[in-house]
């Protein structure tokens, strides 16, 4: 139970109290129907991750943090997109497609370390900030790691389905200091690149290499 209270003096005139009132009210269903409606205002409804309005907070967040720092940690951004996936509405349903959307967000999560970043942006979207990720190789592995863990078959009510994802990188090593405008550009130019590649492929995209500015990897 969570209570407030409020009071005041009863008497003709404050020399000439007789009581005092004291009200106590409790306000934990109220509370609970605020921190409802700031859950939903901060959370997909489908898979229970993180919207886009949280994970721009968090963003922010964590360049303020860093401003700070005198030595910032380093982090990735990737973006993720599952590969076709309105066939898979098409050809099996949207009930169907819920739960491969649900499965694959329970699988991404997974992937990654607690303190690490993952929200579900759009339709079938998802972008992660992986905390203190090598700046050579760690974006590269981590989108390997997600891309072969989502590839395993999905079941639901007697059907089977399988999906495949592709995913763009960067990392905030690439920029200094830190540019998130630039870094989600990047980041979404990287993911046209893995899509425009074939299914299941991830590119990382640095803008310091002139030979080879976007670096491209199996899935």
């Amino acid at each position: 139970i969570e209570l407030e209270g409020s009071g005041t003096w009863m008497g003709a005139s404050p020399e000439s109290v007789e009581g005092f009132v004291f009200v106590l009210t409790d306000v934990s269903l109220r509370k609970e129907a605020e921190a409802e409606i700031r859950r939903l205002a901060y959370r997909d409804a489908l898979t229970e991750l993180p919207n886009r309005t949280a994970f721009a907070e968090q963003l922010d967040q964590l360049i303020e943090d860093s401003a700070r720092q005198a030595q910032p940690e380093h982090w990735a951004l990737l973006f993720l997109d599952l590969d076709n996936f309105k066939q898979i509405n098409d050809l099996h349903g949207h009930a169907m497609g819920d739960h491969v959307l649900k499965v694959a967000a329970r699988r991404m999560r997974g992937q990654v370390q607690a303190e690490d970043v993952v929200a579900r942006i759009g339709g079938d979207e998802f972008v992660f900030v992986l905390l203190g990720a090598d700046m050579h190789d760690g974006a590269v592995t981590a989108a390997a790691r997600l891309i072969s863990k989502l590839e395993e078959p999905i079941l639901s009510h007697g059907q089977s389905c399988s999906i495949s994802a592709s995913i763009g990188a960067t990392h905030s090593g690439f920029y200094t200091p830190p540019d998130i405008s630039r870094m989600m550009a990047d980041a979404d130019r990287a993911l046209y690149a893995a899509k425009a590649a074939g299914r299941g492929c991830h590119v990382v995209h640095d803008p310091g290499s002139a030979a080879a500015p976007i670096l491209r990897g199996a899935g």
